[in-house]
Formats: C-alpha cells, sequence, structure tokens
C-alpha cells in the first residue's frame, strides 16, 4: 500500500514540477535555473510544514515522500550547477548553490515552525 502512495504521489509532484519548470522558462530569465531553485525551495517549505503538522504516516509517505520527492530535483538542480560552470558564471553559480543549500534549509525550518504552530 505505502508503494502505491509513494507512487501516486511521486506521479503529482513531478507533474507540478514540469508545469512549474515550464512557465519559468516561458516567463523568467533562462540565464540562471530560477525554476529549479523555486522548485527546491517551495519543497522544502512544504516537506517542513508537512513534518511539523505530525501527518499520520500514509498521509506523509503520499505527500512528503511522494509528492515532494517527485517534485524536487536534486540530480537537475547538480545539472545545472556544471551548466553555469561550465559556461564561466561563476557568481551565478555560487549563488544558485549557497540560495538552494541556505535558504532552503531556512525554508524548511520555517514550515516546520508553521506545521508546530498550527498543531498546538
Amino acid at each position: 500500500m505505502m508503494t502505491l502512495l509513494v507512487g501516486i504521489g511521486a506521479a503529482i509532484g513531478a507533474m507540478l514540477r514540469y508545469g512549474i519548470t515550464n512557465l519559468s522558462n516561458r516567463y523568467l530569465t533562462d540565464q540562471f535555473p530560477v525554476g529549479t531553485l523555486l522548485i527546491n525551495l517551495i519543497g522544502s517549505l512544504i516537506l517542513g510544514f508537512l513534518t511539523g503538522i505530525n501527518l499520520s504516516s500514509p498521509m506523509l509517505v503520499l505527500l512528503g515522500t511522494g509528492t515532494m520527492g517527485g517534485f524536487t530535483t536534486f540530480s537537475t538542480y547538480n545539472f545545472e550547477l556544471v551548466k553555469l560552470i561550465k559556461s564561466q558564471k561563476i557568481s551565478l553559480f555560487m549563488i544558485y548553490l549557497l540560495a538552494s543549500y541556505i535558504v532552503g534549509g531556512l525554508m524548511t525550518l520555517l514550515g516546520l515552525v508553521i506545521g508546530r504552530q498550527m498543531v498546538s
């Protein structure tokens, strides 16, 4: 049952990621991977929130492991970092690297705090 929940969630997350990436590529700059950064930061916030509200195990598997796992993407992030280095955009590389980890961690913490506040 849990495997099916992960699969359903992952499909939903992947479709959301695809849609946001396409919108980002259409309306935002193509010089910086804004779409992937937004996806990973939003995913960090939501995963922190889901953890903070103490969901039941099946719901956390569906929404956390499945949906957020399919939504966020570490492989695309690393590929885009390599592209920035190869095109000698060192400052954009550093901004993307630091924003992803520092702001991503802060977003997770923020989501956790919001989620815990909602259940207390």
